[in-house]
């Protein structure tokens, strides 16, 4: 996966974040932080589910999303 052209696959993988299903949202979350840039277009989407999510489930913050956010 590293060092190919996904960028196609960006919005999918806000889709697969935006899932109902902790395991869907981690996979999610893992596929961002590899994939995703500066210069990756919904980066403004990205950052509004990350707040959505890390506000309404504090827990999420700990164990899904910290890596995503901590990384940049």
């Amino acid at each position: 996966m590293l060092g190919y052209d996904i960028s196609w696959a960006a919005f999918n993988i806000i889709e697969v974040m935006s899932a109902s299903k902790f395991t869907f949202k981690r996979i999610g979350y893992l596929a961002a932080s590899q994939c995703f840039h500066e210069g990756t277009d919904v980066i403004m989407l990205t950052t509004n589910q990350i707040r959505k999510v890390g506000a309404s489930h504090p827990a999420m913050e700990a164990c899904g999303e910290g890596g995503l956010v901590g990384s940049g």
